[in-house]
């Protein structure tokens, strides 16, 4: 459950529904990770997470499932340029492309982290 939550987050960031803060480390840092982790290899295993999409409070299973499905169905439905330029808390503002990636890319990080 606490998973199906975290997904929910960077997809949260890229409808534009949270708009979490750069901190000093990102502002630095961001445009030397954004190239190492916004192209199509997939993520490796203990990468850091940014602090606002960490989730470590009790969750109810199918309510976060419902609830990741909508997001990902509604980000599917979505006009591209709506997300393109939007602001990461890490990486700075992507295109649309660049969100299209690293949204799949944590999916399938996380999906195959547990087996799905």
């Amino acid at each position: 459950s606490q998973m199906l939550a975290h997904i929910q987050q960077p997809i949260m960031v890229a409808l534009g529904d949270t708009k979490p803060k750069q901190n000093m480390f990102a502002k630095l840092l961001g445009g030397v990770l954004r190239r190492k982790y916004v192209n199509r290899e997939p993520f490796t295993k203990n990468l850091p997470t940014a602090s606002s999409f960490v989730v470590s409070d009790e969750r109810n299973f199918e309510h976060e499932k419902q609830d990741a499905i909508q997001y990902i169905e509604r980000l599917s439905a979505l006009d591209r340029s709506t997300i393109s330029g939007r602001k990461h808390p890490i990486f700075g503002n992507l295109s649309a492309e660049e969100w299209d990636m690293l949204l799949v890319k944590h999916l399938e990080h996380h999906l195959r982290q547990f087996g799905v």
